[in-house]
């Protein structure tokens, strides 16, 4: 059934642009055995796999009252932890765990507004870090979906947690610089996608601030990002491409008119079933 779903997805992917990947995500360590992530790892040999672990404290102690180790210990010492990995939340992570995550070279997913949503706990970023560990962030949830308030929430998230400042900071570049330029290195290998730098060769994945915006006045180099990432909203967003594709335009999805209109026509109608006495 996984092979038949997975020839599927393969199927419609055809259809996409030639810069896209398949990859397997295997939600979860309590959604999955251990046979059914070696197979799922053997469904993409040449592409990335993400999993969530570690998200919440009653995951661990589940875990570890069915295999006697926490979970980013077991996997890490059980499955072939490279590259090709994306570790999505690892929150509850001991400091062995942290660094042998850092070591594995795979990406650790952090969805910084959604863990604090949920109230699931903060990761272990300062130990991570310093090992010189990847990372990303994603949105999980729709709650909101900001690049800069993400970043920002990881950021102090760390801050509330070791009572430090500028924990992403080195000393030759700034908090945002750091968090900025991590998670597009990060993001792209976890999308095991050829971007996240300006170089010959790469992927036009691209970013336009809005120079004009009163955030930026005055403002060049390392302060630029760091006033995106600890004082912005979207709006600071002016433009943005995909592999070259203008896909934002002075502040608007240029298929914007299209995709609000399908959107609430979608939500009336499920409006309008949930009110069926058929339903």
């Amino acid at each position: 059934a996984v092979e038949k779903l997975f020839q599927i997805a393969g199927y419609a992917g055809a259809s996409l642009p030639s810069d896209c990947n398949l990859g397997v995500a295997a939600h979860s360590l309590r959604a999955v055995d251990p046979e059914g992530l070696r197979f799922a790892e053997s469904l993409v040999p040449d592409s990335v796999i993400h999993i969530h672990v570690a998200e919440q404290p009653k995951e661990i102690e589940e875990f570890k009252s069915t295999f006697g180790v926490r979970p980013v210990d077991w996997l890490v010492d059980n499955m072939n932890i490279d590259e090709k990995w994306t570790i999505v939340h690892a929150t509850h992570m001991t400091e062995s765990e942290t660094e042998k995550l850092a070591n594995s070279k795979a990406v650790a997913g952090i969805c910084p507004i959604t863990e604090a949503n949920l109230g699931d706990g903060t990761f272990n970023g300062g130990t991570y870090y310093r090992n010189n560990g990847r990372f990303g962030v994603g949105s999980d949830a729709n709650i909101l979906i900001s690049l800069c308030e993400e970043l920002r929430a990881l950021e102090y998230s760390q801050r509330l947690k070791t009572g430090g400042r500028n924990i992403f900071a080195n000393p030759n570049s700034s908090c945002g610089r750091q968090l900025y330029d991590n998670v597009t290195m990060g993001g792209a290998q976890s999308l095991n996608r050829n971007c996240g730098a300006i170089e010959e060769g790469k992927l036009a994945d691209l970013l336009a601030l809005d120079s004009d915006h009163v955030l930026l006045a005055g403002k060049s180099d390392d302060l630029i990002l760091d006033s995106f990432v600890f004082c912005g909203t979207n709006s600071l967003v002016r433009d943005v491409w995909s592999a070259g594709r203008h896909v934002v335009s002075e502040g608007r999805h240029i298929n914007r008119e299209m995709l609000c209109t399908r959107f609430l026509k979608t939500v009336r109608k499920l409006r309008e079933q949930a009110r069926s006495p058929t339903h």
